[in-house]
């Protein structure tokens, strides 16, 4: 049993209906080489319940207990885990990045098994997606020159139709003889370049993308190329609408591996073709998308900050403008806590002279003018 006990790696305790974590079992195997543990499919019924560890646990399974239906959001539930397992890097077999965030779709709609895909993939989904839905026009670096894109939707061609615009003059159904037509005689509806199709997206409507409801399959990924298909749920926020409108899509990419390798394992992959397809969300999707925040990796913003979040983005603030910390924190606030918002026009004011020396802190700043 000693021995045994100092050569356990991971411990598996689920399925054995505990309603907190046995203390005395786990001070045991502490002892030896212990980093992981199994509490899955057991009946813990909060974070509270499990007790702070200062240990060398690095690995743990909780799903399956009632306290993972808590309500949280993601990124309180791991901080709080966080805080009873300090060394945890995976959380029920995600690993968590040095931020301490998981993307939680990569653990459950990733259809491939392969290690090195699934990190492709989570860097390509991320990236893509943050560009997106903030600037388009830097989606060029994802593409071939001679990439080529194809959309289509499943709507009426009827003036009461909500999709007729704008995706009306780019869409390329085969149902409607006219546009069949287009596509297949006069080759219309296909746009056969990086700028033609840059050109395109930029004039869809601004979206927000919910990367929960991401279902991503991979049909193919080797030395030469990637074939992936994603669906999941976006928002438009136009000016057009008076509300919000959600759409559900699915979009086929299928990429080129350049032969050379590079340090940014995006660098070798290029889209050479990208298939789009839209159609309205119904009633059941769009009540179980934008459950949670949505942070854009683009972004610098906070979303509903917490006491020690406000210290740490003041004291950033504080750091590069030099402002007292109350100052720094009303421009923050003054901005729905934009990080990159407050400091552009903290620039501006500084520069017209409207910021006036008692707001800074007592060191010398009369370089920072020129």
């Amino acid at each position: 049993m000693i021995r045994m006990g100092r050569e356990t790696k991971i411990l598996n305790l689920s399925s054995n209906n505990l309603s907190q974590v046995p203390l005395e079992i786990l001070n045991f195997f502490i002892k030896g080489d212990l980093i992981g543990v199994n509490l899955s499919n057991n009946n813990i019924p909060s974070v509270a319940e499990l007790q702070r560890i200062s240990s060398k646990i690095e690995k743990l399974w909780v799903e399956g207990n009632p306290l993972c239906e808590e309500g949280m959001d993601m990124v309180t539930y791991i901080r709080l885990l966080a805080q009873k397992f300090p060394r945890l890097t995976e959380l029920d077999g995600v690993p968590l990045n040095e931020h301490g965030v998981m993307l939680p779709f990569f653990k459950h709609f990733v259809i491939s098994a392969d290690s090195k895909t699934k990190m492709v993939i989570e860097k390509f989904v991320t990236l893509y997606f943050a560009h997106y839905d903030t600037n388009r026009r830097k989606l060029e670096m994802f593409y071939d020159i001679q990439a080529n894109l194809t959309m289509c939707t499943d709507f009426d061609e009827t003036p009461e139709d909500m999709l007729k615009d704008p995706y009306a003059m780019h869409s390329r159904n085969f149902l409607n003889p006219v546009k069949r037509a287009q596509v297949v005689d006069k080759n219309k509806k296909f746009y056969r370049s990086r700028h033609a199709l840059i050109a395109v997206i930029s004039k869809l409507p601004h979206t927000v993308h919910d990367l929960n409801t991401f279902n991503i399959d991979v049909l193919k990924h080797d030395i030469k190329s990637m074939v992936i298909v994603i669906s999941g749920v976006y928002k438009e926020i136009s000016p057009k609408h008076y509300k919000e409108r959600f759409l559900h899509f699915r979009r086929t990419f299928v990429l080129y591996i350049a032969p050379k390798s590079y340090n940014n394992v995006l660098t070798s992959y290029m889209i050479v073709h990208d298939m789009l397809s839209v159609s309205l969300a119904t009633e059941r999707i769009i009540r179980n998308s934008f459950k949670n925040p949505i942070r854009n990796i683009m972004q610098f913003t906070l979303i509903d900050p917490d006491p020690e979040d406000i210290v740490n983005m003041c004291n950033i603030f504080s750091y590069y403008t030099q402002l007292k910390a109350h100052e720094a924190e009303a421009r923050l606030l003054q901005h729905d806590w934009d990080f990159k918002k407050a400091l552009k026009q903290f620039t501006v004011d500084f520069k017209k002279g409207n910021v006036s020396s008692d707001k800074f802190m007592d060191d010398d700043f009369s370089d920072m003018s020129s």
